[in-house]
């Protein structure tokens, strides 16, 4: 019987600040919008995790790994947004604010019983797992919404909303392995279960101007929600596998019955036929190939297909406007996502002579996949719905190679170059108009490094990143994107005892908007000093010594084009202390490992 046990506490808050702003693309037109945010968070979480292996004989085993978690959260918001149309013209402008406690309760356990039949690879395993998960919530909301143009409209909110979410999870699988063959053969049948359960309980309150508090004898209907969500899942499987020496070859298939429903316990009429239950049938399929053509060298390959349900908003019937600019509508209609997956990758690596050489490719083929399908009327309130979509992919590749020369037997030279660059297309929709995106990236990289031996080490690097965004409507302009970034570390070992490592970056983006930052310089450094024979160091680390950090960044969309700079830990300096105390007891045992840190 082994035993073991921990405990966990972390503790963290945060401010941080976000200023956004947006290009948005239609068919015929095109909107700009500018948010500034700010947040603060403060998360408080304890886990404790037991687990117990239980060794009945040699051929039987049982493991119980029980967890639990505690957390308690409490976030503040603020947001202004305005929308302005090609003209300038302010369309909409909104103020929100909100205050949220809540606290998490979570109890997950996992039990696993494997028995070993016969000296041939025959075997029985049974796994069990649950899991319940409890969130309260407190959420204070006010926000002023104005609506100009030809039907003007202010909408104005004070509330308060009482949330509950209960998560039950159950999983339960079954694993016969059946020998065709001594320890090289197998065929796998397998079985395997699953329900979970999501309940999510929102009781929104209006505040009340005659008696300046909540109005909690008078729910708020529409902002309102009382929802089950079951999702079950039953999986037949058969595996057939085979392994030998340098050859690892297997293959599965597996027919999913899954069920999907929810209910609505405040359908009324504001929301009729919100409740819902769906039937889903699917294949699945995976196989893979590895094969080990020396000790420095192998490769495999493998393909995959898989399926995966809408999520609850995307298929629930109910019309969500806790947002009055954002309108979003489930769509109960959606089938589930198909993902093909092909991969294929070369590794080649030799220790003696410092080379190696790496080389990956994988493909997505997606079908029924779900999108989003926005209309904007002319004031630029948004609805939203989602729709299932065809022809989607993305391509991934790279390669990468480093090769190590030896100057003499101090000094060593190594350089490293790589390549990687991916073709994403996607299907979706620009105010009710279907149309395909296509992103092309490419990112060269190389760096040197030159090592000499217990005195110092140098590893220059420079990164580029290009970007290109294509469509296939007229009303869109093709885009590219341009990055650079520069880097340089440098360790010394002189005087002994001693150790300084300096990590240098400069980054460069000129795509950014005027007014965002488009470069930056990062230099981050590190003194280290050994003490008591070399077990202890004490470390002094300074970060972004030029204060310099930013976070300025572009995303390009089929749909908009956006510009974000938000708060990032800039300048700040560490102190540290490490002892390792490991050490050989009498008569050559080890003692236990182990390490002793202090941080300031």
């Amino acid at each position: 019987l082994d035993v073991s046990a921990d405990y966990f506490y972390s503790g963290s808050d945060s401010r941080n600040e976000t200023s956004t702003q947006r290009e948005n693309i239609l068919p015929d037109s095109r909107f700009f919008t500018e948010s500034n945010s700010s947040s603060y968070n403060d998360n408080n979480n304890h886990s404790a995790n037991l687990g117990f292996d239980i060794e009945v004989d040699s051929t039987f085993l049982i493991n119980i790994n029980p967890s639990f978690r505690y957390s308690k959260n409490t976030s503040e918001f603020r947001r202004d947004e305005q929308s302005r149309d090609e003209s300038s013209v302010i369309t909409n402008q909104s103020n929100t604010s909100s205050f949220v406690k809540s606290i998490g309760k979570d109890f997950s356990n996992d039990i696993d019983v494997t028995k070993r039949f016969g000296n041939k690879g025959a075997y029985l395993k049974l796994n069990v797992s649950n899991e319940y998960n409890t969130n309260e919530s407190d959420d204070f909301l006010a926000s002023t919404t104005n609506i100009f143009g030809d039907t003007p409209e202010d909408i104005i909110r004070d509330q308060y909303t009482d949330g509950d979410r209960t998560l039950k999870g159950f999983y339960a699988k079954a694993t016969y392995r059946l020998p065709l063959k001594a320890k090289e053969l197998f065929l796998d049948f397998e079985y395997s279960y699953r329900n979970d359960k999501n309940e999510n309980v929102r009781s929104t309150y209006d505040f009340d101007e005659t008696t300046q508090d909540y109005d909690f004898s008078n729910k708020n209907e529409l902002l309102s929600t009382d929802f089950q969500y079951i999702n079950k899942r039953s999986t037949p499987s058969l595996r057939l596998s085979y392994k030998k020496d340098k050859l690892n070859i297997s293959f599965k298939s597996s027919y999913v019955f899954r069920t999907l429903e929810n209910k609505d316990f405040l359908e009324t009429l504001l929301r009729p036929n919100a409740s819902l239950k769906r039937d889903f049938e699917a294949v699945e399929l995976s196989s893979n190939f590895y094969y080990r053509f020396s000790p420095k060298a192998s490769m495999s390959i493998g393909y995959s297909l898989d399926n995966s349900p809408p999520q609850l908003s995307q298929l629930q019937p109910f019309q969500d406007v806790s947002d009055p600019l954002n309108i979003v509508t489930g769509n109960p209609e959606l089938e589930p996502t198909n993902n093909h997956r092909i991969y294929a990758n070369y590794h080649a690596f030799d220790f003696q002579k410092g080379q190696g050489f790496f080389g990956y490719l994988n493909a997505n083929i997606r079908n029924n996949q779900v999108v989003s399908n926005t209309i904007i009327d002319e004031d630029l309130k948004r609805e939203t719905t989602y729709a299932n979509v065809d022809g989607g992919y993305n391509l991934n590749a790279s390669l990468h190679y480093n090769k190590t020369v030896k100057i003499d037997t101090v000094r060593t030279f190594k350089y490293r170059i790589g390549m990687s660059s991916s073709v994403n297309k996607a299907i979706n929709f620009n105010n009710g108009e279907k149309y395909a995106s296509y992103n092309t990236s490419l990112t060269p990289r190389a760096s040197v490094t030159f090592n000499w031996k217990k005195v110092l080490e140098l590893r220059p690097s420079y990164r580029l990143s290009f970007n290109r965004n294509r469509f296939d409507l007229d009303a869109f302009d093709n885009q590219e994107f341009l990055s650079h970034t520069v880097g340089l570390r440098t360790t010394t070992f002189v005087p002994k005892k001693f150790e300084w490592r300096n990590d240098i970056n400069y980054r460069y983006n000129p795509n950014v908007a005027d007014g965002f930052q488009k470069s930056s310089w990062s230099w981050n450094s590190t003194l280290a000093y050994s003490i008591l024979k070399d077990q202890g160091t004490i470390t002094l680390k300074a970060f972004d010594l030029l204060n310099q950090n930013t976070n300025a960044r572009r995303v390009a969309t089929s749909n908009y084009i956006q510009d974000t700079q938000s708060t990032v830990l800039q300048r700040y300096f560490m102190l540290s202390f490490s002892w390792k105390f490991n050490s050989l007891g009498q008569k050559g045992k080890t003692g236990g490992p182990g390490d002793f840190i202090i941080m300031h």
